[in-house]
């Protein structure tokens, strides 16, 4: 058996979802492809239930997303131990919503079957099929055994670049200074008292964290979830693990409940309100940050990122701009990039934050279908067309061509 589409996208997490609506709304047929049995990606399995970035996209997805989940009354808005988490991260931003990781699959998913997108759950893209330096599907691997996917054009939004890495694209790797982690849940908290004990005397309270470092060799950090009674880690950094071996996953996975339970039994014993907490959740998918990264028509530097760098060619705008040129291979045809793979340098990479994830997705999936529809190659397709269709989603409503370059 095999699946022909206009637009195939690999990969079901925020980028994905963004990329797979974006094609459809646009009148592509379109096929998303997902591992797991739920959407998301980092943003729910890998429990980064912050969007962090959201605010600065004041249209789009990125508001359609973030105000639904509101409405669902499945986040909050500005709490503050997830602003001081922000903000011991480095980060700078003003609004923040902490959300339900399970509301927010179900919310994904609700959207993706109302615009009609055919979903594939629990399949794993294998490799690329290319025939003259054009991407024309992917193989799959399930319980069904190997099949194929076929389209016009695919977007890669698998996070690590499984399928730009297998078409023969140009990437890079790296290991992030921040390092990666498997989050987890704790349920059972008295989150008041437990605040309360920690503002209390802060030196005190960072003593005991000096502690349990000790204890379990790594800093460690909770704050309150979107969900009353329930903390949140999103994973301690931990180094030298290459997630792309599965052997180096599998060491991940254990150290990483390790360091959940032995962190659970510390807390229980010397913070209030921890007394009869227990173990909710270990994240299912890791919080990576980066792995592969690819090369591709343009390289967003640090200080583009920084500056608020404009470009001629910009698909996303918010402090900065996204130019076209780093969703498109240098090499290869017939695919498109979306999400913390697209082509960026290694201090560039806010971009791999779930507001820009989604940003990077939605523009993705117009130029996809854009593509579709006129019957050119990605990297063919006329800037103004696209960027006309972006407005009042990745781009401002009030920006046209002309005025973006400036």
């Amino acid at each position: 058996m095999s699946w022909r589409s206009d637009v195939i996208v690999a990969g079901g997490g925020v980028a994905g979802v963004a990329a797979a609506i974006a094609a459809a709304r646009q009148g592509a047929k379109v096929l998303l492809i997902e591992r797991y049995g739920q959407l998301g990606g980092m943003a729910t399995g890998g429990l980064i239930t912050v969007l962090l970035g959201y605010e600065r996209y004041e249209f789009g997805l990125n508001k359609e997303i973030g105000e639904e989940i509101l409405n669902q009354k499945a986040a909050v808005l500005e709490v503050q131990a997830t602003r001081e988490w922000v903000e011991d991260m480095g980060y700078t931003s003003i609004k923040r919503i902490k959300f339900d990781g399970e509301q927010m699959k179900y919310l994904l998913e609700r959207m993706l079957v109302d615009e009609g997108v055919e979903l594939l759950y629990h399949t794993y893209i294998s490799k690329a099929i290319v025939e003259g330096g054009e991407v024309r599907g992917v193989i799959l691997e399930s319980k069904a055994g190997r099949q194929a996917a076929l389209g016009k054009i695919v977007i890669d939004a698998t996070g690590d670049g499984d399928v730009f890495a297998t078409a023969g694209a140009q990437y890079e790797t790296e290991e992030h200074p921040w390092g990666l982690g498997l989050g987890h849940r704790f349920g059972g908290v008295d989150i008041d008292r437990a605040m309360k004990y920690m503002k209390d005397d802060v030196k005190r309270y960072a003593a005991l964290m000096d502690q349990l470092e000790k204890k379990i060799g790594v800093r460690y950090h909770w704050s309150p979830s979107a969900r009353r009674g329930i903390t949140l880690c999103m994973g301690p950094r931990l180094y030298n693990f290459n997630v792309l071996d599965p052997r180096d996953s599998t060491r991940l996975e254990i150290r990483g409940k390790e360091i959940a339970m032995k962190a659970l039994e510390f807390l229980r014993e010397n913070v209030p309100g921890f007394e009869d907490a227990f173990i909710v959740e270990f994240a299912p998918q890791f919080g990576i940050r980066v792995t592969r990264r690819l090369v591709g028509e343009y390289i967003l530097s640090t200080e583009e990122v920084k500056s608020g760098a404009r470009f001629d060619d910009a698909v996303v705008r918010s402090i900065y701009d996204v130019p076209y040129g780093c969703f498109v291979p240098k090499e290869i045809d017939g695919l498109l990039v979306a999400g913390r793979c697209i082509s960026m340098a290694p201090g560039a990479d806010e971009l791999r934050l779930i507001g820009p994830c989604i940003a990077t997705g939605e523009a993705a999936g117009v130029a996809a279908a854009l593509s579709v529809k006129h019957g050119v190659k990605p990297r063919a397709l006329d800037i103004d067309v696209l960027q006309e269709a972006l407005q009042g989603k990745t781009l401002p409503k009030a920006e046209v061509a002309a005025a973006m370059r400036v």
